[in-house]
This record gives C-alpha cells, structure tokens and sequence, in this order.
C-alpha cells in the first residue's frame, strides 16, 4: 500500500509576505482547496481505502486563511491532523518548502481555478481544487470540506435499514456526518488514514449514540446497497477481521 506523505509537518522555515506596488492584481487564493486526485478517486471507486492503495498523496486539504494566519497556509492530513505551512506570495504562486530545504512553487491556475506543484522526486504534479463552500463543515474549529467530500462519495442518503431481525427503519446519513431515524447513533465517521485502517483490508466506518458506539467494517460500492459488518482483532497480531452482516442499507429511490 502506498503510504500518504507526511513531509509537510516538518516544516521549520518561516517566510514573510512581501509586496510589489507593480504588480499586476492577484487572484484570490483564499479559501479551501481539496486534493483533486483524491476527490477524483473517491467519487469512482466510494472507497477510502482503495483509495490509499492506489495514489500517494501529500495531504487531502489546504486552507489559505491571511486574515488568521497571514502568510502560512494550513495543510489538513485527513479528518483531523493539521499543520501550518509558512509561504512568501509571489505574484500567483505560493513559494514553500516542501522537502527539506528545496523551494517548491504552489502555483494557481486561472484556466482552470487550482493550485498545483510538481514534486520533482516523484516526476508527478499535483493538483488542488477549490471546495463548494457548501461542503464546508463547520463543526470543526477550522471548517473543512475533506470529510464532506468522503461522506458524499461512500454513505450519505436515505436508506431502508435492516439491523439483525429487527424492525425495518428509514434512516438518512448527512454530509456533515448526522444519522437520522437511527435509535441507538446520532453520528458517524469514516475511516480515512486512522491507525485501524493499516490493519483492515477494507473500510471502517464508527456510529457514535449517546448510550454506545460501534466500530463497522462496510461496503459502499455497490450501487444500491451497502452492508455494515462485525469485526473482531486478533490479540497477536492486531489485524483486524470483517465477521457477520450486522446492518443491511438498502437505497431508497
């Protein structure tokens, strides 16, 4: 599996902003950006970890907030671990260091509204897009789209559940990561880079109720339906196991 790199995170470097009364007027960077390979995969394939086995990727999303953090930009590594990337604005590229000490250009592109760069040692550019605003997920300290983006693409809907022999429910999965008409949950989280997920062939997905919270391996690429299963861990090795369907979701049209 190829694994995300984390080279952003040791950043010791700091640049200040400088500005040229001669330049031409800057395209507005502010904003939120998503790894355009990682949304590109997620919408195909609606599986976070295929996705880690098929791209490596830097980080799944930046935010360029100057009024908060003037000249660094904040680098989101999955749902939660953030870091600040310090950056000196020239023109329409952001120059940071990535890699040690070697200077890489984010750079914006007009024609098609991202921001990329070219990561010599891996010959490959990579891509940022700008986020919907409406996908911006507020609940967090800093509001993010990354985790709307997985949401969307793996579980949210509405659904006829079917859990054991129980009663059948509707239930409905939000973008923000409600669960509504589920007795025992009220939200979830899908595994994206977690711990967990170096251990599990497939992917994870956590119900949190005000009583109890379940840990599922699921299934979200099959059109239709999607089946949440049991799992155990084998105490020596720590791998984790898929066991019994435990919840059946049917779409509903």
């Amino acid at each position: 599996m190829k694994k995300i790199i984390l080279s952003f995170v040791t950043i010791i470097s700091f640049f200040s902003c400088s500005s040229n009364p001669n330049e031409v007027e800057k395209a507005n960077l502010e904003g939120n950006w998503i790894s355009k390979d990682y949304q590109e995969h997620i919408e195909t394939n609606h599986s976070p970890k295929q996705v880690l086995m098929d791209i490596a990727f830097y980080t799944t999303e930046l935010v360029v907030d100057t009024k908060r953090f003037k000249d660094s930009l904040v680098v989101y590594n999955g749902q939660k671990e953030r870091a600040n990337l310090p950056f000196k604005r020239v023109g329409d590229t952001l120059k940071l260091k990535i890699n040690g000490e070697v200077i890489t250009n984010l750079v914006y592109s007009k024609a098609d509204n991202s921001l990329s760069f070219v990561d010599q040692k891996l010959n490959r550019v990579f891509r940022f897009v700008r986020a919907d605003s409406l996908d911006l997920d507020k609940s967090y300290e800093m509001p993010i789209a990354f985790p709307t983006i997985v949401n969307k693409a793996t579980i949210v809907g509405k659904f006829d559940l079917y859990e054991n022999n129980a009663k059948q429910q509707i239930v409905e999965f939000t973008k923000f990561g409600g669960i509504k008409g589920w007795e025992k949950y009220g939200t979830f989280s899908v595994g994206v880079n977690d711990d967990a997920m170096s251990v599990f062939e497939g992917d994870l997905i956590t119900c949190f109720g005000a009583k109890e919270s379940n840990f599922f391996a699921f299934d979200a690429t099959k059109k239709d339906t999607i089946t949440f299963h049991n799992v155990s861990m084998d105490n020596k090795t720590k791998q984790i196991y898929k066991e019994n369907v435990q919840v059946l979701l049917v779409r509903r049209k």
